[in-house]
């Protein structure tokens, strides 16, 4: 998410509750709490028992109503034995739901679906779950975000998802946290006129009657936050960017040409971190610029959705990095966002200076000291997007910059890259794979820039107490 100090995100109307039981047999109480996959911060996000390797969302959409029909298909492997198991879903009234074909019992109050299957599934089976739901999704209230909502979020000008941390259960049934990533085949049906766009690749655009149908494979897998779909009056612009890698951009009718200057920028980007991490890691990139103004941007995978104010070079770079960090390597729990935010933050600063960042750095230093900025090592829920995530997790990267060298820190962040593509990691993963590949025990640096003591001095770029 891109923010220079905070980041900012869509508002939206009131969140609707929904409760709903299913019809067949009660639902007893589960022996292991499986509607949380154990974060930290978020204790209620994801769930346990389970991995999902592919969503299928049959989705219709009527801009005149607000409401969204839905048919959730997940093909999914169990992880323990299973009597019953959670998805998220929030703000959106369950129809119906079936394993593998067959009627299943459920239970749906607040954001947790239980689902009671007719038999119990072994640990290591394979099967499919269709929820069938409707409604007018209102987004998703979250401590985390200074606005009112996120996730489904209805504008004059159309439809735009931003969900970090919580919000992709506000339109899809999931297992809405990054250690549980996913292919994603997305199928939109809107009225003609309107264009949708989505994560991954266009394969189909068709039209019956007065409705077109839009279909998106996303083959990389993702974290369901980083999902998103965006439907309105849209143009789509494409080329090939560097290293073949096909580019795609929407921007609002009739305001491609003030925009298009920023396609060079996106190569350019995409060129300044190919030559130091390597190949883009997933099968395409580009843009969704929203015309309204949105305060920021969000590094959805491989269509980051910008405010109209915000397709500028250095929230391009922002988003552009987080596909390396945060979104091919995503965050094991939000404790570590840092990992995410601090990365991109640094990068961006990078590519902003022609990678000469001390001077920007030294005054990010400055701000930190006089405001005695916290670490973003433990920073609470409600204060992810803050000044200690972002401009301090910077210079947590930068020291060890610093401390390492260019050819060690490089050489470590690539084989963290690599180890951890399409996975999570976590701060100690991190610093373990950063350890392992400079010979250097990194604990001192580490804890004195991660933890709650104010920003440490940088002697050998002037920066300290008593000279500033």
């Amino acid at each position: 998410m891109s923010s220079r100090f905070l980041a900012l995100f869509l508002v939206a109307a009131g969140l609707a509750s929904c409760s709903t039981v299913g019809t067949a047999h009660e639902v007893a109480p589960a022996a292991v709490n499986l509607g949380g996959i154990g974060d930290p911060y978020f204790p209620e996000l994801g769930n346990a028992g389970y991995d999902v390797g592919h969503y299928f969302l049959d989705l219709v959409y009527d801009p005149e109503t607000g409401v969204l029909e839905g048919e959730a298909t997940l093909t999914v492997r169990a992880t323990q034995d299973l009597t019953r198991f959670h998805l998220d879903l929030v703000g959106l009234l369950v129809s119906a739901v079936s394993v593998d074909g067959r009627p299943a019992s459920f239970r749906h109050s607040g954001r947790e679906l239980e689902i009671l299957p007719e038999a119990p599934i072994a640990d290591g089976a394979d099967f499919q779950v269709t929820v069938a739901y409707s409604g007018v999704p209102t987004g998703v209230t979250e401590v985390s975000v200074p606005v009112d909502r996120i996730g489904w979020v209805r504008y004059d000008s159309g439809v735009f998802i931003l969900s970090q941390p919580s919000g992709a259960a506000s339109f899809y049934p999931c297992n809405d946290h990054p250690r549980d990533k996913a292919t994603h085949t997305f199928r939109v049906t809107v009225p003609d006129g309107l264009t949708v766009a989505a994560n991954g690749k266009l394969v189909s655009s068709e039209l019956v009657g007065e409705k077109r149908t839009f279909v998106f494979e996303a083959a990389d897998l993702m974290a369901t936050y980083l999902t998103t779909i965006n439907i309105g009056e849209l143009e789509h612009v494409t080329h090939t960017g560097p290293g073949g890698v096909p580019m795609n951009h929407y921007f609002p009718e009739g305001k491609a040409e003030d925009l298009r200057e920023m396609l060079d920028t996106t190569d350019e980007v995409l060129e300044f971190f190919v030559e130091r991490f390597g190949a883009y890691p997933f099968e395409s990139f580009g843009a969704v610029v929203a015309n309204e103004p949105i305060p920021g941007a969000l590094e959805t995978q491989t269509l980051p959705v910008y405010g109209i104010g915000a397709f500028r070079p250095r929230v391009i770079a922002h988003e552009m990095a987080h596909q390396w960090f945060g979104n091919s390597v995503s965050v094991k729990s939000w404790r570590d966002i840092w990992l995410s935010e601090g990365f991109a933050m640094y990068l961006e600063t990078m590519y902003s200076t022609g990678d000469e960042p001390d001077e920007v750095l030294g005054q990010y230093w400055r701000m930190l000291a006089a405001r005695d900025v916290p670490g973003p090592g433990d920073p609470g829920a409600e204060n992810l997007f803050g000044p200690a995530v972002y401009i301090r997790g910077a210079w947590v990267v930068h020291a060890l910059r610093l401390s390492l060298g260019d050819e060690k820190f490089f050489r470590g962040l690539n084989v963290y890259l690599e180890r951890y593509r399409d996975s999570v990691a976590s701060t100690e993963d991190f610093q373990r794979v950063m350890e392992e590949t400079s010979g250097r025990d990194l604990k001192a640096v580490m804890d004195r820039w991660l933890g709650p003591d104010p920003v440490p001095d940088v002697p050998e770029l002037g920066l300290t107490r008593a000279e500033s």
